[in-house]
C-alpha cells in the first residue's frame, strides 16, 4: 500500500489502546457467529456437511452443539459464549517497508504494510522482566515491527490494504517472542543438566531456574496457539474495524516466491495448516490489486504455482 494511505489509516485508528480478549476456541465461535449473522440459525447437520464442519469438532463447540436439542445452532447461543478464562491483549498498529528494497521488506508489491501488533498484558511483561531484567521487546529487538508503545509483543500480522478493491492481503504472521523463549528455554535446560546456575543468551547472563520457571508458564499459555490468536485478532480487525469485505492469505509456495524468500522461509504450517483450520477457501486467483500490478502480472505467468486462501466478510 502507498505511504499516504498508510499514514491516513494510522491517523484514523491510532489513539487509545484497543483491548482484545481471547479464550480457547474463540476463533471457531467468531467464524460461526459471522456465518449466522446472515441467518438466525442453521441446522447442525447442514454445518457438518459444509466447509465449516471442522469448527464443530473444537471442544467448546462440541459442548454447545450437545446442548442444542432442536438440531439447530443459533446465533444467540454463540453471542452468550464467554468463558471465565479469557486472556487480555492490547492491539497496536505500526508500519513496515517502503525504506529499503522490496526484497528486503518481503512485501508482495512495492510499498508499505500496516502492522497489527498483539501485545501481552502487564502481568506477562512483569514476569519477563523479573526473569531477564529487561523488557521483552528490547531483549528480542532485531529490527522487526514490534510495538513502540508496549513492552511485550506476542506476535504481529503485516497487512497490504487496498480500499479501492475492498481487499486485504495478510503478508505474514510472525512471533519473535515465542521463538526466542523456546530457544532460551532449551539453553536453560542444557545449563540445568550441566549443573550451571547461569547461562549466556544474546550476550546476557541469565539465571537458569528463573528462566525455566518463566518459560514453562509462558510456553504452556502461548506456544501452541499464538498463531490462532493472532489470525483471529486479524480477522476481527480487518472485517469489523476496517470494514473490508475480502481477506486474502498467502499459500506457502506463492508467498515465498512473491516475497523473495529463497533461504530463510517461514514455518510451512503457518501457510498451510493455519488457514485450513480457519476454513479459508482456496483459489488460483490473486487479489485484484496485485493483478493490477504490471510487473506482477508477468511474474504470475511464470510462477509454477499460484494459489491463495481467501475469506469473505
Amino acid at each position: 500500500m502507498e505511504k499516504q494511505l498508510l499514514q491516513e489509516v494510522l491517523g484514523c485508528l491510532c489513539g487509545e489502546r484497543t483491548l482484545y480478549y481471547y479464550h480457547a476456541d474463540q476463533y471457531a465461535v467468531y467464524l460461526l457467529r459471522r456465518l449466522l449473522s446472515k441467518q438466525p440459525k442453521m441446522a447442525i447437520r447442514e454445518l457438518r456437511n459444509s466447509r465449516w464442519s471442522s469448527l464443530l469438532k473444537r471442544p467448546l463447540l462440541k459442548s454447545l452443539v450437545a446442548e442444542c436439542g432442536n438440531g439447530y445452532l443459533e446465533k444467540g447461543i454463540l453471542d452468550n459464549v464467554w468463558p471465565e478464562q479469557a486472556e487480555p491483549f492490547v492491539m497496536t498498529l505500526g508500519r513496515w517497508g517502503g525504506v529499503r528494497t522490496q526484497a528486503w521488506s518481503q512485501t508482495s508489491r512495492p510499498g508499505t504494510n500496516l502492522v497489527l501488533q498483539l501485545n501481552l498484558s502487564t502481568k506477562w511483561c512483569r514476569e519477563f522482566e523479573k526473569a531477564v531484567k529487561l523488557s521483552a521487546n528490547r531483549f528480542f529487538d532485531c529490527g522487526h515491527p514490534l510495538s513502540d508503545t508496549r513492552a511485550t509483543t506476542l506476535a504481529w500480522a503485516r497487512l497490504d490494504i487496498d480500499f479501492g478493491t475492498d481487499e486485504v492481503l495478510v503478508e505474514e504472521i510472525q512471533s519473535d517472542l515465542v521463538r526466542g523463549i523456546v530457544n532460551m528455554y532449551r539453553l536453560a535446560q542444557r545449563a540445568k543438566a550441566k549443573g550451571l546456575a547461569t547461562f549466556c543468551y544474546r550476550r546476557h547472563e541469565l539465571e537458569t531456574t528463573l528462566i525455566i520457571a518463566f518459560a514453562v508458564e509462558f510456553l504452556a499459555a502461548f506456544a501452541k496457539n499464538w498463531q490462532e490468536i493472532m489470525l483471529s485478532a486479524t480477522l476481527d480487525f480487518v472485517f469489523d474495524e476496517l470494514g473490508i469485505s475480502l481477506l486474502y492469505y498467502h499459500s506457502f509456495e506463492t508467498g515465498n516466491q512473491l516475497k523473495h524468500l529463497h533461504w530463510s522461509k517461514p514455518p510451512r504450517s503457518l501457510y498451510t495448516d493455519l488457514p485450513k483450520r480457519f476454513c479459508f477457501t482456496q483459489t488460483n486467483d490473486a487479489p485484484i490489486f496485485l493483478q493490477q500490478e504490471r510487473t506482477l502480472r508477468r511474474k504470475f505467468k511464470k510462477m509454477e504455482k499460484n494459489q491463495w486462501f481467501y475469506m469473505a466478510a
